[in-house]
């Protein structure tokens, strides 16, 4: 006999929990509204984004949130309003008016609907990249607390006026 009966049952067990489902990290306690949907990791498009009339290459935004790393290694960069970035973004996008985020399905008005977890926002500068000493565009590279890319949003005026790109 090539296996003992332990061995194939270790194997088995083995073959089990890996093919076994894990606790969403994005759903909360008890909720279950998670449970059938699938949510593939966003990836910044291979062709770019356009975001308020102008055009950012998937070069742009990597060194975007590479330097969004960078500025928070060394305590944030700070524009000339006080503000220091990244910084944390609630997700709220108008829940009223022409640019209005709230639906049915999304009826919090999320900028991104299928991202729970806090997020962080770092602008986009002249060549995508900004470095605090250029003006910075009202485009902004929206990313999770490990840097990983969610997508771009722009600022379009007033309070929680944020629509993704």
């Amino acid at each position: 006999m090539f296996f003992s009966f332990k061995s194939a049952f270790l194997l088995g067990l083995v073959a089990v929990s890996a093919a076994s489902p894990i606790a969403n990290p994005e759903a909360a306690a008890g909720d279950v509204s998670f449970a059938n949907h699938l949510h593939a990791r966003a990836q910044i498009p291979a062709g770019g984004v356009t975001c308020a009339g102008t055009h950012y290459t998937h070069d742009d935004i990597e060194h975007a949130l590479q330097q969004a790393r960078r500025a928070q290694d060394q305590g944030g960069i700070r524009n000339g309003q006080g503000s220091t970035y990244p910084k944390t973004f609630g997700n709220k996008g108008p829940s009223a008016g022409p640019n209005s985020l709230k639906t049915k399905q999304n009826p919090d008005a999320l900028v991104f609907p299928a991202i729970k977890k806090q997020l962080y926002e770092y602008p986009m500068g002249p060549g995508g990249v900004w470095d605090g000493h250029q003006a910075r565009h009202s485009a902004a590279v929206v990313m999770k607390e490990d840097y990983s890319y969610v997508g771009l949003m722009v600022h379009k005026g007033g309070a929680n006026n944020y629509v993704p790109c």
